[in-house]
């Protein structure tokens, strides 16, 4: 049995007991472990975008991302339709922004999306447990709660565990920018 904890709204609060079969060294609880994951899970490391990681039974569902740009928030309804077709009971949002993640403006507007998604997906029935916003996806990267809540924490680095070997294998990964056509 995992508890979730859910970061988005608030403080730490704890939204249920869920089941599990994920290895032990692998919580979606752990904004850090999951974050440095996403390169393992998409095949490459996304720069400048949204990644959505839906969350079925407790486990890690579909694994989708797109692009960051203006015209996100209002695309926001699609990309909840889409994460809605594998009726998942939750999702995580992770917002990878080098350039925006220390940016306050940009949190403002960081925080504006994470809103928007929630809503867009309560309106499908799936419910937003958190929403983080990284600088980048590698050792070192450090990530927030999209609404401040719990401020900047280095994503895994070195430590020997078995989120710092996935964290590790992301620079033999593409990064985004390289396997996109220009």
């Amino acid at each position: 049995m995992t508890h979730l904890v859910a970061t988005f709204g608030g403080a730490d609060c704890e939204v249920g007991a869920m089941t599990t079969s994920q290895p032990p060294d692998f919580h979606l609880n752990r904004p850090g472990v999951l974050i440095a994951a996403l390169p393992a899970v998409l095949g490459f490391v996304p720069e400048k975008s949204l990644v959505l990681v839906t969350v079925d039974r407790g486990e890690m569902g579909c694994v989708m991302r797109v692009d960051l740009s203006d015209d996100l928030v209002h695309s926001l309804a699609h990309v909840a339709d889409v994460a809605a077709a594998a009726r998942p009971d939750s999702a995580i949002a992770v917002v990878i922004d080098e350039g925006g993640a220390n940016c306050r403006m940009c949190n403002d507007e960081h925080r504006e999306l994470a809103d928007g998604l929630t809503t867009a997906l309560a309106n499908r029935g799936i419910e937003l447990l958190a929403a983080h916003v990284v600088d980048r996806v590698a050792a070192g990267g450090r990530w927030h709660c999209a609404d401040g809540s719990q401020l900047y924490r280095p994503t895994p680095t070195g430590s020997g565990g078995p989120s710092s070997a996935v964290i590790e294998s992301a620079p033999n990964r593409a990064h985004q920018s390289t396997i996109q056509p220009r």
